[in-house]
């Protein structure tokens, strides 16, 4: 019986070990040197010259069948951006919806097209494009291959889209400058393009069928990217705040902020005195349970590489820092590690009552097998002379796209 038993073990993972061999769908990108207007109409003559990504396959309503509407994708790019063009086809085209006009908002009860990019092909993480006719932009990035997306994150881009008597037409240019990648030859990115059409309740995607849109370690990929290293780039953004009421005395406040990219990789970032004054507020929430809410972190300094400390047992949690005096942070990935070293200090807590304190944090995270990682976290909190911290190590391993430990 023992033997038996063994036997079908065997059988069932070489079954899984096959099956997770799968031939993935590819697409060639075209690099170009003339210059693209992102008007929503492909009528550069170069856009006739570069792969067609068609044969679009449902997610829904009917989950592996092929799309009821055809859409073709044509992507180029070039020094410093990343052109990804939609013909949509619509037999009824009075009949497509576009009303969502405010970034970020929810577009799926719009026509819509997606890009997704695996920028790093770790079959993990993405950032994802999404668009209407109106040129509304949804963007943000996808973490642990599905297990966590937002979008906070706001790339660089322009999208434009039109009417047309097929359908319509949108085109992306994604700014290579606001996304993280390896710059070299043929280099190889993960890839899925989407587009949803409400009025039929579809949602159509060039890889599939799909177990969720979010799975990156099913995306197909993109090949034929010669990406140059960038030139090192430093932002400084100063600020000045004033306040000035009748029988008090005049206040007047400043800051700044500056980031320096190392590489295409690596970054570092330095805030004095932010004004964390300025940030999207929190939507109000009631909580009637003994555990405290886990609330979204939206203050740009702790946003870069922020979901390289987001475990599912959670060792650090930025939010509970709150107004700093300043900060240092160091972000990037090499080879197969990332890491991140974070050190802030706090103002004085009025309300709780506590003084200033130090936050300080290291992770560091290597890629193991194809699309899973072994992390350790290491932060504390240095008040009135006294440590308070935490380590760990934490680990998603990935045996295929359906079997996966994490711990």
């Amino acid at each position: 019986m023992k033997k038996i038993i063994l036997l079908f073990i065997l059988l069932y993972f070489s079954s899984i070990l096959i099956f997770g061999q799968e031939q993935r769908k590819e697409a060639t990108a075209l690099k170009i040197t003339e210059s693209i207007k992102v008007d929503g109409i492909l009528n550069e003559q170069v856009w006739a010259k570069t792969q067609e990504i068609f044969n679009f396959i449902q997610f829904e309503p009917e989950r592996g069948k092929p799309a009821s509407l055809k859409t073709v994708v044509k992507i180029l790019y070039d020094d410093s951006f990343l052109y990804v063009g939609f013909l949509c086809y619509d037999p009824e085209p009075e009949r497509i919806a576009a009303r969502i006009t405010k970034r970020d908002e929810e577009l799926k009860d719009d026509d819509a097209v997606m890009v997704f990019l695996d920028t790093f092909h770790d079959r993990r993480n993405c950032y994802f494009f999404i668009t209407n006719m109106l040129g509304t932009q949804l963007d943000g990035r996808i973490k642990e291959n599905g297990r966590t997306s937002e979008i906070i994150w706001d790339g660089i881009w322009k999208s434009t889209a039109q009417k047309t008597d097929y359908g319509w037409s949108a085109e992306i240019a994604i700014d290579l400058s606001c996304l993280k990648y390896r710059p070299g030859e043929n280099k190889i990115w993960g890839l899925n393009l989407g587009r949803s059409i409400p009025r039929i309740l579809e949602e159509s995607y060039w890889v599939g069928p799909l177990e969720s849109p979010q799975k990156v370690s099913q995306y197909g990929i993109l090949k034929g990217l010669d990406l140059g290293k960038s030139e090192k780039k430093t932002i400084i953004i100063p600020h000045s705040i004033s306040k000035v009421e009748e029988g008090e005395k005049s206040e007047l406040e400043g800051g700044i902020d500056a980031s320096y990219s190392f590489s295409k990789m690596i970054s570092g970032h330095l805030t004095i005195n932010p004004d964390f004054a300025t940030v999207e507020a929190d939507q109000e929430q009631i909580n009637l349970t003994r555990f405290e809410l886990s609330l979204p972190e939206k203050r740009n300094f702790f946003l870069e590489g922020s979901e390289i400390y987001q475990q599912r047992i959670r060792l650090f949690y930025s939010r509970r820092i709150s107004d700093i005096y300043g900060g240092v942070k160091l972000y990037g990935k090499s080879g197969v590690y990332e890491f991140l070293g974070l050190s802030a200090q706090t103002k004085k807590d009025e309300v709780l009552g506590e003084d200033s304190a130090n936050f300080t944090v290291f992770c560091l995270k290597r890629d193991v097998m194809k699309s899973s990682t072994v992390g350790f976290l290491a932060a504390n909190k240095l008040i009135g002379g006294k440590n308070k911290g935490t380590s760990g190590v934490d680990t998603s391993l990935y045996f295929t796209d359906t079997f996966q430990f994490t711990g």
